[in-house]
């Protein structure tokens, strides 16, 4: 049972580089962005996004190279967001 809801979760966890992509996708998914982690940073993405960052995974889903698109520094951490209610 938890096999099978692990392998729902993560076929519901989309990629994205830029903010307007995490848009179109966390009304119904969960988006996967690079972070920085900068406070400041997280703040504008929430703002931007109308969702919230649920924080960065332990392990592989968590890890990954790409830009902030805040602040456009390289980062390895991988932020998981989603519509909160």
């Amino acid at each position: 049972m938890f096999e099978r809801a692990e392998i729902s979760m993560r076929e519901r966890i989309f990629d994205c580089t830029t903010l307007e992509e995490v848009k179109s996708k966390v009304s119904e998914e969960i988006a996967r962005i690079p972070w920085c982690g900068e406070r400041e940073c997280g703040l504008a993405m929430e703002e931007e996004v109308g969702a919230g960052i649920l924080g960065i995974p332990e392990g592989n889903i968590g890890k990954g190279a790409g830009k902030c698109p805040v602040c456009n520094k390289e980062t390895g951490n991988m932020a998981i967001m989603a519509q909160t209610y």
